[in-house]
C-alpha cells in the first residue's frame, strides 16, 4: 500500500511539472534610423514581443510601446506599418526592417534598413549594413536567451517541492521500520 501511495505521488509530482511549462521570455527590439534620401520614412519604436521575430512578420504600430516618426511632422506612428524580414538583396542575405508610409490604408512609401543575418534572434546593438551614413539605423535587442534570472520557472518549484515530499515520506518509512 506504501509502495502504491509513493506512485500515485509521484505521478501526480510529474503531471504537475508537465503542466507548468516554461516561462516565456519577452524579446524587445528597440530602433532608431534616419534616411539622407528624399521622401524616405524613418522614426524610432520599441516592441516587446514573447519570442524572437523568426519569420517574416508585420507589426501595427498599436503594438508598440514606443514610437515615433522623424521623417515627416504630418505623419503618426498609426500611418505607418513595420515588417521584419530575412531577405537577400544587393548580393547579401540580410534581415531587414521595412517602415511602410500608409495614406488611409494605402502604402504610398517604403524605407528599408538592412542588418547583419541574425540581428533578430541575438541580443546585441546591430548597425545598418548598406547604405552608409546616408540611411542608418541601429537596433537593440534584448532579452532572447532569459539570461537565467532568479526566479525559478513554475516547474522548478513543483520538482523542488515533490522532492521534499518524497524525500520526507522515505525518511518517516524507514522510520517506522526502524521502530517495528
Amino acid at each position: 500500500m506504501q509502495a502504491n501511495r509513493m506512485m500515485r505521488m509521484t505521478v501526480a509530482a510529474l503531471a504537475l511539472l508537465a503542466a507548468a511549462g516554461p516561462a516565456a521570455a519577452v524579446v524587445t527590439y528597440s530602433f532608431e534610423g534616419r534616411s539622407a534620401f528624399p521622401g524616405n520614412n524613418f522614426g524610432r519604436f520599441t516592441i516587446s514581443l514573447p519570442g524572437a521575430v523568426t519569420s517574416s512578420s508585420t507589426f501595427p504600430a498599436a503594438q508598440f510601446s514606443s514610437c515615433q516618426v522623424l521623417s515627416n511632422p504630418n505623419f503618426t506612428c498609426g500611418d505607418h506599418r513595420f515588417t521584419f524580414t530575412t531577405v537577400a538583396t544587393f548580393g547579401i542575405d540580410a534581415n531587414m526592417i521595412e517602415f511602410s508610409a500608409l495614406d488611409n490604408g494605402s502604402e504610398v512609401g517604403r524605407t528599408f534598413f538592412y542588418f547583419a543575418p541574425g540581428a533578430f534572434g541575438a541580443n546585441g546593438t546591430y548597425q545598418t549594413i548598406v547604405f552608409g551614413e546616408d540611411q542608418a539605423a541601429t537596433l537593440t535587442v534584448s532579452g532572447i536567451g532569459g539570461g537565467g534570472g532568479a526566479v525559478p520557472e513554475p516547474a522548478s518549484w513543483a520538482m523542488l517541492i515533490a522532492g521534499f515530499g518524497l524525500t520526507g515520506a522515505a525518511m518517516r518509512r524507514r522510520r517506522q521500520q526502524a521502530i517495528a
